[in-house]
């Protein structure tokens, strides 16, 4: 589920999808993001530099913060190391938690303009090397 946010103070949303039968791995940072990831709800804080959150807590690889208007275009973008999951709950935009690498320079966000939010995992597979799949998005405006 997509859902526009005001950023005039906290949004909720749930987010619900249908996940490849991997996800049923466990909640590990080699492993993938388990069945924890299945429904997740996302909180963006207000203003330019939000806070990230997610429920369940468990581990991402990355998260991409994208314009609405022009979609390939990355705003900011974190990953944590190689097949890892080590991404955990609470980020802020612009800040690079220990452990993991943004995209610089960090691009100011706009004030009444939409962003998308998308979180991804590393999922791992034993017939192949694994592969980074898009979880979940949620729009929002600051």
């Amino acid at each position: 589920m997509t859902v526009l946010w005001h950023a005039s103070g906290r949004h909720r949303a749930s987010a619900r999808g249908t996940f490849l039968a991997l996800l049923s791995a466990g909640c590990g940072e080699a492993l993938g993001p388990g069945p924890c990831l299945d429904g997740v709800s996302f909180e963006v804080g207000p203003g330019t530099q939000p806070t990230f959150d997610w429920r369940p807590a468990c581990g991402i690889n990355g998260l991409t913060v994208r314009t609405i208007e022009s979609p390939s275009a990355t705003v900011w973008a974190l990953s944590s190391p190689s097949t890892s999951n080590a991404l955990r709950p609470r980020v802020q935009y612009g800040q690079v938690p220990r452990g993991a690498t943004g995209l610089e320079p960090v691009s100011p966000l706009v004030g009444g303009s939409g962003y998308r939010l998308t979180l991804y995992a590393w999922i791992a597979n034993p017939l192949t090397s694994g592969e980074l799949k898009a979880l979940d998005s949620v729009d929002f405006v600051p």
